[in-house]
Formats: C-alpha cells, sequence, structure tokens
C-alpha cells in the first residue's frame, strides 16, 4: 500500500551536519547521510554555516512512486527552538547551545484498524528527558565534552 505523501525526514526538525576539511564534523552526527541528500536534491545550506541549521522537509507523493521528493525550506519563525543553560553555571549560557522545542518523528507509519498513516506525525511526550540524555551522553551532539571542559 503506498501513502499518498512520504515525508523522509527521520524527524519533522532536525539540524544539518557538514564536514570540515580534516575530517572533523559540525552540527548532528544523526543527519549526515539525510543533509547529503539534501545537498544533492538541490538544498543549498545557509551561507553562514552553524550546528543548528535546520534541515528542510523532504516530500514525495505517490504520483511520481515517491521518487524525486521536493525541498521545502521552514521558515524560521516556523522552528520554536530554546537555549540551553543550567540554573547555577553561568559558563553553559555562553556556549549558545540550542535545540528545538517539538521533536516530532515523522518517518514512522501507524496501522489503525485497516488504515495505515506513512505521514503520521509522533511527538516525543518524554523530549525533556531524551534531550537530557542525548546532550549528557553525546549520542546526538558531542556536547559532552564540551559541557565538561566548561564546567
Amino acid at each position: 500500500m503506498s501513502a499518498p505523501i512520504h515525508i523522509q525526514n527521520r524527524q519533522l526538525i532536525g539540524y544539518a551536519v557538514y564536514h570540515y576539511l580534516d575530517g572533523s564534523i559540525m552540527g548532528d552526527p544523526a543527519n549526515l547521510s539525510f543533509t547529503a541528500l539534501c545537498v544533492k536534491l538541490g538544498w543549498v545550506p545557509p551561507e553562514d554555516k552553524s550546528e543548528f541549521d535546520v534541515l528542510p522537509l523532504l516530500i514525495s507523493n505517490e504520483d511520481s512512486r515517491h521518487e524525486n521528493p521536493k525541498i521545502f525550506d521552514l521558515p524560521c519563525d516556523a522552528v520554536a527552538e530554546v537555549q540551553l543553560e543550567h540554573p547555577e553555571l553561568d559558563l553553559l549560557s555562553e556556549l549558545n547551545l540550542q535545540w528545538y522545542v517539538l521533536p516530532a518523528i515523522s518517518s514512522m507509519g501507524i496501522d489503525i484498524g485497516d488504515m495505515m498513516m506513512f505521514s503520521y506525525k509522533s511527538t516525543e511526550l518524554f523530549s525533556t528527558v531524551c534531550k537530557e540524555v542525548d546532550v549528557s551522553y553525546g549520542s546526538s551532539y558531542s556536547f559532552r565534552s564540551i559541557l565538561r571542559f566548561s564546567c
């Protein structure tokens, strides 16, 4: 069964990742292949790259058999982000770390009875706990060494 549309992003909001000449990276390593795909399909990253450049949405439809997805840049005001800070450590605020407010998984389908929805958006209700674990253990970004150094 084919879905009318397919959002190819792992999550609706995600940050790009870029390679440096020395082999290091800047951005979210979880989006390494997806960032490359976006660029291959014509997405142009911002001129002033940062660790928090929002990736576009890649959406395909069944008319094209889900080939040749279209790129949709998200307007800046459509993405709510928060600065990461600590109530006692001012130095953490100076690192200018941020994250998007609402992680919404967009690459999964949901089966409800005999109806399959492939563009179902699922939000992580435990996103605060999840991001605390991600940041502290470095599973998404490599903030662990930065935080250890700054504290």
